[in-house]
This record gives C-alpha cells, sequence and structure tokens, in this order.
C-alpha cells in the first residue's frame, strides 16, 4: 500500500525539481563560461575586433559609431590593434594560438595616451548601444585605468557572461513549461561561447530564451491580460533593439490564437509582439543600411 508523503515533504522535493535546472545553468555556464572568456585567444569571437571597438567606445560614452580624424568607426588604442596583428602572425607563424608567452607579450602591452586608430564599425549600427551595453560596463573601469588591452577585453568578455547567465536564470525560473529545452539551449557550446565573447549575440540569445519561457507562461495562463502584455512588451523591446532581426521570434506569439484566440491575455500578449516587432522593423529601417536583415 503506498504511503503518502508529508505535505511539506512534497513541497520541499517540488522547490529542489523545479531548482536543478536553473542550478545546472548557473554552476555549468560559470565555470565553463570562464573558461572560454579566459582562455580563448584574445579578439577571436565572431568579429570581436569589431564588437570590442564598438563597446570600449561606449565605454567612454560615445554610444555610437562617430568621424574620427575623417574617418567614422570607433578608435581604439593603436596597442590593440598591435595585439591583435601580434595573435594573427603567431597563427600564421604556427605557433600555439594562445602561448603564456604571447599572454605575458599581452599582458606587457599598454595603451600609449594619444595612439589611436579607428576601427570601422559602421555595420555595427544595426544593434543598439543595448547590445553593446554589458561588455562596455565591464570595461569602464580598465578603460580608465589604461589597462592592456587583453585585460579590458577579459573584463567585457566576464560582463557579457554575467548578463548571459542572469537572464537565462532568469528565463529557466521564469518558464512554465520547456525548462529542459531553455536549460539546454543555455549551455549549447555555441550559444554559451557567444555569451562569453563580446558581442550583442549573446545578449540576443539569452533574450530568445527570455521571450520562449514569456511565451510558455502565456501559454499556461499564468498572466492577467496587462501582466501579459507587459512581459511580452518588455522582452519584445529589448529583444527587438539588441540586435535585428532576430525579433521575428515574436511571431511565435501568433500560434497561442489557434487554440485560444478568445483568451484575453493571449490576445494582449499577441498585441505587445506585434507592437515591438514593428519596432523592430522599423529600427532595422532606419539603422540597417548596411545590413540585409
Amino acid at each position: 500500500m503506498p504511503v503518502a508523503l508529508p505535505a511539506s515533504t512534497e513541497v520541499r522535493s517540488a522547490a529542489r525539481s523545479r531548482a536543478r535546472p536553473e542550478r545546472l545553468v548557473l554552476v555549468t555556464g560559470l565555470v565553463v563560461g570562464v573558461l572560454f572568456a579566459v582562455f580563448l585567444p584574445a579578439w577571436t569571437g565572431y568579429d570581436e575586433g569589431t564588437h570590442f571597438a564598438r563597446a570600449y567606445d561606449l565605454a567612454g560614452g560615445h554610444p555610437r559609431p562617430r568621424s574620427v580624424d575623417g574617418v567614422v568607426g570607433s578608435p581604439v588604442p593603436a596597442s590593440v590593434r598591435a595585439d591583435q596583428e601580434r595573435i594573427q602572425q603567431s597563427w600564421l607563424d604556427g605557433d600555439r594560438p594562445f602561448s603564456p608567452s604571447l599572454v605575458a607579450d599581452l599582458l606587457r602591452s599598454r595603451p600609449v595616451a594619444g595612439e589611436q586608430v579607428v576601427e570601422d564599425t559602421r555595420p555595427t549600427n544595426a544593434a543598439s548601444p543595448l547590445g553593446y551595453l554589458p561588455a562596455a560596463i565591464g570595461m569602464v573601469v580598465p578603460r580608465a585605468l589604461h589597462a592592456p588591452g587583453i585585460v579590458t577585453l577579459w573584463a567585457g568578455r566576464l560582463a557579457s557572461l554575467a548578463a548571459y547567465l542572469a537572464l537565462t536564470v532568469l528565463a529557466v525560473r521564469a518558464a512554465a513549461s520547456l525548462r529542459w529545452v531553455i536549460t539546454v539551449a543555455a549551455l549549447y557550446p555555441l550559444n554559451l561561447f557567444a555569451g562569453a565573447t563580446v558581442t550583442p549575440d549573446g545578449l540576443t540569445i539569452a533574450l530568445l530564451l527570455v521571450a520562449l519561457a514569456v511565451w510558455t507562461r502565456v501559454r499556461a495562463g499564468l498572466l492577467a491580460p496587462r501582466r501579459a502584455a507587459l512581459e511580452v512588451g518588455a522582452v519584445g523591446v529589448t529583444l527587438a533593439l539588441a540586435k535585428p532581426p532576430y525579433f521575428l521570434v515574436l511571431a511565435l506569439f501568433a500560434v497561442l490564437l489557434i487554440d485560444g484566440g478568445r483568451d484575453r491575455a493571449r490576445r494582449a500578449a499577441v498585441g505587445a509582439a506585434a507592437a515591438t516587432g514593428l519596432v523592430g522593423l522599423g529600427w532595422t529601417l532606419a539603422n540597417g543600411t548596411r545590413y540585409q536583415a
């Protein structure tokens, strides 16, 4: 004859079960993400040199590419360009891609006041400053202290990782279903790689998972109409501004009307998704002249 567990035991067991995926995201993501951030060769992420320049300029108070000495882009210390070329040459020479001796050389390379080059970052206008904000926040202090470029890069990577993990853990905790799907997506190596390097892609991927979590909440009927519109609107606007054209995932909310078209919360969510999708489309048309979304 089955023995019923005390109610308190069942509650604790359910709480432990619900906490498991988010703990996995946090612990595994933190350990592997830090390894990615520190041990991946510097400036070798997806167009990381360009994204670094944009975030570095944002850390100095300039949110968009600008004209410097007749060149439009984002200025970085000349030492950073030299460091990037040193890494490339090391690879071409067949040396280890990120040897201790190379790291030691990079740590001795410090910016010299007045010596800078301008990186062409005009294509990054497709992403608003929001996409670069986590990395830029991490770079503020080392930039102000004229730290070696690799130290500033590491700070930007770690700050990006912190934002990525915070959002993905939030997504897992908030989701009404698909929690393990979100967990696997958050820890998928290429996604975690993007989250631990300087690029708006990491923030965008994390926001996609938050959008999926909100979708499950609306589908499960957990939200009142106003709250549904608020949650969808908040994640929709940030996703629309992070990096086009990923805001198109908001079309997923329209599926909710197939079997629940009379539900007020679902209709409110679809309306908010449509409105914020238009924000993303407007941003793309206004700023993506060199970005064929």
